[in-house]
């Protein structure tokens, strides 16, 4: 599906198969998806204990993605593509009717976007 069409429909049932890339990144049908709202850490972030987490947030969205049965994206926004990462949609995700953010956050392996900061100096040992 286009990123044209994606975003003219919103409310969109996926049924190609995803790939996870980080916590709060995964691929479908060609499409790299944000989830929205949410921020994981990264698998090459700059500390051991972020990266052990984002290790963890990733096991965590996989693990949530392979038991659904209903994935649905809601997108709210387009990233354009940068240096760093490849163009993405930002979308609200449900998993079987639940949010996808609200469980990692949950988990305690996320934390909501508006709470960001440093992984390293927030993340406790």
């Amino acid at each position: 599906m286009s990123l044209a069409a994606l975003l003219m429909f919103g409310l969109v049932v996926l049924t190609e198969p995803v790939v996870v890339v980080e916590g709060d990144r995964f691929d479908a049908g060609g499409v790299r998806y944000g989830v929205a709202d949410l921020d994981a850490p990264e698998t090459n972030g700059r500390c051991p204990a972020e990266r052990a987490l984002a290790r963890l947030a990733t096991a965590e969205a996989r693990a949530a993605f392979a038991t659904a049965s209903t994935v649905t994206v809601e997108v709210v926004d387009v990233q354009p593509a940068t240096a760093r990462f490849r163009e993405r949609l930002v979308a609200r995700v449900s998993l079987d009717g639940q949010d996808l953010a609200t469980r990692l956050v949950e988990a305690d392996v996320a934390r909501w976007d508006r709470d960001r900061g440093r992984w390293c100096e927030t993340i406790r040992e």
